[in-house]
């Protein structure tokens, strides 16, 4: 599908509001979370810049050609000491490692 020559009025943190072609902007979707993004880059200092999109405005996009690209959260973020006991999870794994007894047994394994 071939994109429409649309003007995006955005902002830039840096140079304030701006505006750029809509082929410039990446419409993102988060699997995890269902939420969706327009990144783009400040067409003045080329800094990139990323606001949260709403449905209407995913639907919008995409009618103008935008992609959608989806994207998954990285592994790191779905560890369990992420998400249930952090801390306490943290505190046995310290005390393990400053407890010289732990390597004794990995010595008699």
């Amino acid at each position: 599908m071939a994109r429409k020559a649309v003007t995006v009025v955005a902002n830039c943190s840096d140079c304030g509001t701006v505006r750029l072609a809509s082929s410039k902007c990446a419409l993102l979707h988060c699997r995890e979370t269902d939420e969706y993004t327009i990144a783009y880059p400040c067409p003045d200092c080329g800094r990139r810049s990323a606001v949260p999109c709403s449905r209407a405005g995913v639907i919008e996009f995409f009618a103008l050609g935008v992609q959608i690209n989806a994207w998954n959260m990285p592994e790191e973020l779905r560890d369990p000491i992420r998400s249930t006991g952090g801390r306490e999870a943290r505190d046995a794994m310290l005390d393990m490692i400053t407890d010289d007894s732990w390597l004794a047994e990995l010595d008699r394994l």
